[in-house]
């Protein structure tokens, strides 16, 4: 096998362009050490490759410290139990439950008994604030660069006052460095006009991402899921009536989520976001 560098380099150096980048780089939480070692070194490598093509680049800050949303693609997966234990079959199997236990503490101490936070941690908010000024810095004259978006799905227990008083400061150092960049905010899973309609009105180039998965929705027939698509573009165009752009950030045509490990590695998921259809095994012959 090739050493993590040398697989890393050989990936890096054969791909064509990518779509995301995330700043593991700029905050340096990874607790394996060389984890991210080179990987900032082909940030601006892979904004001149989109530029050269004429691609635009949405920076995407994926991570925040002690995590957003308690997701592993956030960088910390907050919350689990080693379920091993009972495992009966296959044996010896390595397994955890993390979705009913789920936590986030990127914003403060979150408890969830009360399912609210009982703290603010400001060094945390600052910290971030802090990392989109470095972003700006380092990339507001590249050409390629399309716009920020300040944190990436900001779970829907984050309190909305210190969640919209971040977006408002970052964008305001967005503003200062880049002012023509596109400044995307995440809905925090709450796509409703009432949250943020008239937020921060009048301010130019701002935006909303929302995020549609029916991946993760129960059964339903066909239409069913026709009819919830559909449903998606009047609660569109009814935010942007009351707010103004919005893109939907990420999406997917899958209808359940029984894809190995896409819910977590080895999560064996008991409770909220388990594969909701009944799994088979099936031999495909050519």
């Amino acid at each position: 096998m090739l050493k993590y560098y040398e697989c890393l380099k050989g990936l890096l150096w054969n791909v064509d362009f990518f779509f995301l980048i995330n700043f593991f780089a700029l905050f340096r939480f990874c607790a394996i050490d060389g984890c991210v070692d080179g990987s900032l070194e082909y940030v601006e490598k892979l904004l001149d490759w989109a530029y050269a093509r004429g691609l635009s680049v949405l920076l995407d800050i994926h991570t925040m410290k002690d995590s957003q949303n308690g997701f592993d693609n956030s960088g910390q997966a907050v919350g689990f139990e080693w379920t091993s234990a009972l495992n009966t079959y296959p044996a010896g199997l390595t397994t955890f439950e993390h979705w009913p236990i789920r936590s986030a503490n990127w914003i403060g101490t979150f408890d969830a008994e009360s399912i609210s936070y009982s703290s603010i941690n400001h060094a945390n908010i600052q910290h971030a604030l802090d990392v989109i000024q470095t972003i700006v810095d380092m990339y507001g004259g590249h050409p390629a660069v399309l716009g920020l978006e300040p944190v990436n799905e900001p779970w829907q227990y984050t309190p909305l006052e210190e969640l919209k008083r971040f977006y408002w400061e970052g964008y305001l150092i967005v503003k200062r460095g880049a002012p023509y960049w596109k400044y995307v905010m995440h809905d925090a899973f709450r796509f409703d006009k009432y949250t943020w309609g008239g937020f921060m009105k009048g301010c130019p180039e701002r935006a909303l991402d929302t995020h549609i998965y029916q991946a993760w929705r129960d059964p339903d027939s066909r239409i069913g899921f026709y009819q919830d698509a559909c449903s998606q573009k009047s609660r569109i165009a009814t935010m942007e009536r009351e707010f103004g752009p919005v893109i939907v950030g990420e999406w997917s045509l899958a209808t359940d989520n029984c894809q190995m490990w896409l819910n977590g590695f080895n999560d064996n998921l008991p409770g909220k976001g388990r594969p909701r259809f009944a799994l088979e095994f099936v031999y495909l012959y050519p």
